[in-house]
């Protein structure tokens, strides 16, 4: 049976699954507290903030879940709370953890969660890191030189970003400026039949708001 729940972060509908459908995930024990921990992971949700996911069995008057993060692994701070559905059925929760990342260099960080029982007591889940790096954004054309039709693709953008395009001919003179939304590994079209450039060398622009740019020489010959 499958019942319905809400995510405490995003506000989303989410799926309460019982016990009979997740036999085959090992549930992890969780000292005395009143709950099995099913499944603790991180991961990158954009260029600068991270994703916790966490799922558990057999809630019983249990209060809440502090997430902790670390730079090193040693020294641990609480960066925020999630409360506890109580239900003994399985429950999902997610938490997310905004612009944590500045965008200089690479950095890990480290989470874990700790889970605290109504009197008190209190245990730690494993440690799980997010490791995020200076992203290094991408474009290729192809074919290129090119008749009529060009391939634009883009890798690197943060997802859902407004950008930028421009076209300049070889004197500098802006024939092409519109804007798009890149969704992910974005492939665009750019068909001269309808701008109707003349033979020639361009100069493709591609840039977010963020300062982030690509830059390629472009050449029409039909």
């Amino acid at each position: 049976m499958t019942l319905k729940g809400t995510d405490p972060v995003v506000g989303s509908e989410v799926n309460l699954v019982t016990v009979n459908q997740l036999t085959s995930v090992g549930s992890i024990t969780i000292g005395t507290l009143p709950l099995n921990l099913l499944s603790f992971s991180a991961r990158k949700y954009n260029s600068s903030s991270s994703y916790l996911s966490w799922t558990t069995s057999d809630e019983l008057n249990f209060d809440k879940f502090e997430i902790e993060r670390s730079i090193d692994s040693r020294n641990w701070e609480s960066v925020g709370t999630v409360k506890s559905f109580s239900f003994q059925r399985n429950n999902d929760y997610s938490y997310l953890d905004k612009g944590v990342y500045n965008g200089d260099g690479e950095q890990t960080f480290y989470y874990r969660l700790k889970l605290i029982d109504k009197d008190g007591s209190f245990r730690y889940s494993d440690v799980k890191f997010v490791t995020f790096d200076s992203e290094k954004v991408e474009m290729t054309l192809y074919p290129n030189p090119a008749n009529d039709k060009v391939y634009f693709t883009l890798s690197g953008f943060e997802k859902y970003s407004e950008l930028h395009v421009d076209i300049f001919d070889i004197s500098g003179k802006s024939v092409l400026n519109k804007k798009i939304e890149y969704k992910n590994a974005n492939t665009l079209l750019l068909d001269n039949t309808h701008i109707n450039l003349k033979d020639g060398m361009y100069n493709v622009i591609i840039s977010d708001k963020k300062g982030h740019q690509v830059y390629k020489k472009l050449i029409l010959a039909k």
